[in-house]
């Protein structure tokens, strides 16, 4: 089997590398520099490619030496640049990207989730809305059926209208001494179990606090909480405080 020797020859990328008898190295020198090295004593060729003086790259593995008739191929050029940093900075820009996505939208879907926490859903919005409503109207037409469905046992018991005669009374009194109630709904929140409803809610008095007739109604309005709570599968108000 042909081997070529050991010597510098053209490597096909345009250098005089050194060829160690088996593969290129990292040496090289300059193509006007002797470009072969004397075969080792003892080598036999098949070839008619010389291996002493000459043409250079006639004697490289690449060009010309054979191993039973077959060409070598040569071998990458051991300074080929490699693409592996194109990769590298890719990688980073997606990295950065990533970082700054997380620091823009993350604190975004935190506060997003904890509002979520504290909203309860449409369904129990709409009946906490609708119990305030139906309160506001057992108010407005003196209605004890309306006050007490939409009223839990231990409120009416806190505000001392337990019953209905005792509420019938004080709804007549407030219809007698006030005008154009409207009552606004603000807000509403979840709290646990229990949903609180903000409201605004103005109307005109025509009395002072010690019932005497005023010569001209005035302009009063109050800022309530209402607190409900689940009671037979909707809402009614368990407390109610003025801000």
């Amino acid at each position: 089997m042909t081997t070529t020797p050991a010597g510098w020859y053209d490597d096909g990328h345009g250098a005089i590398r050194w060829w160690d008898g088996v593969r290129w190295t990292e040496h090289t020198r300059p193509a006007e520099a002797p470009a072969v090295a004397a075969p080792a004593a003892g080598v036999a060729t098949d070839t008619d490619v010389p291996v002493t003086g000459g043409d250079a790259a006639s004697a490289s593995p690449y060009y010309g030496a054979t191993a039973g008739g077959a060409y070598l191929p040569a071998p990458p050029s051991p300074h080929r640049k490699s693409n592996l940093w194109v990769m590298w900075i890719a990688i980073g820009v997606l990295a950065l990207g990533i970082v700054i996505s997380a620091a823009v939208y993350l604190p975004m879907l935190i506060v997003g989730a904890v509002e979520d926490a504290t909203q309860p859903d449409d369904t129990d919005t709409q009946a906490a809305v609708a119990t305030i409503e139906l309160y506001d109207e057992a108010w407005d037409e003196a209605d004890c059926e309306k006050y007490m469905q939409s009223t839990t046992e231990a409120f009416r018991e806190e505000i001392q209208l337990p019953d209905c005669p005792s509420f019938e009374e004080q709804a007549a009194y407030m219809g007698d001494t006030t005008e154009d109630y409207l009552l606004a709904v603000t807000d509403v929140q979840q709290d646990g179990s229990q949903i609180v409803v903000s409201t605004t809610e103005t109307y005109q008095v025509t009395v002072d606090d010690s019932g005497a007739s005023l010569p001209e109604p005035e302009q009063v309005e109050e800022h309530w909480s209402y607190v409900l709570v689940p009671v037979d599968g909707g809402w009614a108000i368990d407390a109610a405080n003025i801000d």
